[in-house]
């Protein structure tokens, strides 16, 4: 069975590459074979420089900015999709951290993020979570645990639309704020 399949396979392929040679992908000028051209016969004409600097067009300034209309009415939709979906987002990182906690996964990094005082706290396994600090410097203490020893995520708590991490270590322990999950860049 396995023979057979494997046939199959090369006679697909076979068929495929003759029919891609035949449609141009390898066709050269002679009827069909390939020619060598001298680098002097392949070499692009040079380009002719006008002296004038290329202009860009201009657009008017009110057609680039919304209206304060247009904001607010962004804003509510925002919230109103946000309201409607966090229940659903934060039982997603509930059970994306209950991993973290049950499998001891180790940070691996502390990376910026977009937005003030946010970064990106990379785990072992991949999962990324946008966390912002409680007290200035929490990275730097993390960082500096990743250094000495490993890392990990001991526990969290959620109250309200807030989720705490807390990241441990054998010299100590940090606690930090989640914004949310995150990928890789």
């Amino acid at each position: 069975m396995a023979t057979a399949l494997i046939v199959v396979a090369l006679l697909i392929g076979g068929l495929g590459a003759i029919r891609w040679r035949r449609r141009g992908g390898a066709i050269g000028p002679a009827g069909g074979k390939l020619v060598d051209l001298p680098a002097a016969a392949v070499k692009a004409p040079p380009l002719k420089r006008s002296g004038k600097k290329p202009t860009l067009p201009v657009v008017p300034a009110d057609d680039l900015l919304a209206g304060s209309a247009d904001v607010d009415d962004l804003d509510a939709v925002f919230d109103r999709v946000l309201e409607s979906h966090s229940r659903e987002l934060g039982i997603l990182l509930a059970s994306r951290l209950q991993r973290l906690v049950d499998r001891r996964v180790p940070v691996r990094a502390i990376r910026e993020a977009p937005g003030t005082s946010a970064a990106r706290v990379c785990f072992a396994d991949g999962t990324i979570v946008l966390a912002r600090g409680v007290v200035p410097g929490d990275f730097v203490r993390i960082a500096w645990g990743i250094h000495a020893s490993s890392v990990w995520l001991e526990g969290f708590s959620r109250v309200d639309a807030t989720t705490r991490l807390d990241l441990r270590w054998h010299e100590g322990r940090v606690a930090v704020v989640a914004l949310g999950l995150d990928q890789p860049d």
